[in-house]
């Protein structure tokens, strides 16, 4: 029924409650959302169409439908997509859910902006660790990467585990250094990484800066920083001190070795 369509919309609180209808053989019969912008209602009962990423069916479910696990979210730096990345974890479509996502992520950006790019991973995003972003171009197929943080929804059993930080006293990045660890790009992240290592400062000065490594890093064994500068080259050293997220295997036997200040810090 039309006016059930736009119930359900509303019980789910989608940006669009008013369903356009149509008889499309292209798209799943019924109520339907789409590109996660319009609702839509199709009343071509002999269309075959499945629900699929861009086409989201809206369906109705008996109480005995509800999920046993809640849904968590994950930030992916690598894959094609998220399920891609992980095979228990979704895209975000829905531009709502995107500035949910982020807000349960605690990112400093929980308001979207929204865009048709064919560079960025489509749905929701997170660039350069700053911005929160929404990819309504569902042509795109740029893949989650470090400076454009596919934001996913993955269901209970999909709860990352707690991931190593380690200090990299060398090295061109993060990754360069060990295959298995990866550069913080976000500020908040940076504060609880150093936290987890018990630095002396857990509380970074943010910039940008061509000189030292981009991301997380630790300044002449006294200073916290987190550089947004994502075109710096610099690479991890003893007085810039990159510090990483590694995978459970790559848990370090020991942190580097403190640095010895010169007699004016930086």
């Amino acid at each position: 029924m039309q006016e059930e369509c736009n119930a359900a919309a509303t019980a789910l609180s989608l940006s669009d409650t008013w369903n356009d209808a149509g008889d499309w053989g292209i798209y799943p019969k019924g109520c339907f959302f789409t590109k996660g912008i319009n609702l839509k209602w199709n009343y071509g009962m002999g269309s075959t169409a499945p629900c699929a990423e861009a086409s989201q069916c809206i369906c109705k479910c008996s109480g005995t439908a509800a999920p046993t696990g809640r849904q968590t979210q994950q930030l992916m730096t690598s894959g094609a997509s998220c399920s891609a990345a992980n095979p228990v974890c979704e895209t975000i479509y829905m531009q709502e859910e995107c500035n949910a996502a982020a807000t349960a992520l605690s990112l400093s950006d929980t308001w979207n902006d929204a865009g048709d790019w064919g560079t960025h991973p489509k749905g929701c995003f997170f660039t350069k660790g700053i911005n929160l972003k929404w990819n309504y171009g569902m042509g795109s197929t740029a893949p989650c990467a470090e400076a454009s943080q596919c934001i996913c929804k993955c269901s209970g059993t999909a709860a990352p585990t707690a991931r190593p930080r380690q200090l990299m006293t060398s090295g061109a990045s993060c990754s360069a250094a060990n295959p298995v660890c990866e550069t913080i790009y976000m500020q908040e992240e940076c504060n609880a990484a150093a936290t987890a290592l018990s630095l002396s400062d857990t509380q970074n000065a943010e910039g940008n800066w061509g000189t030292h490594p981009k991301g997380c890093f630790f300044m002449n064994g006294i200073n916290l920083k987190w550089n947004y500068g994502m075109g710096s080259t610099a690479p991890c050293a003893e007085a810039s001190q990159c510090i990483c997220k590694c995978s459970a295997t790559a848990a370090p036997t020991g942190i580097a070795s403190p640095w010895v200040p010169p007699s004016s810090a930086w």
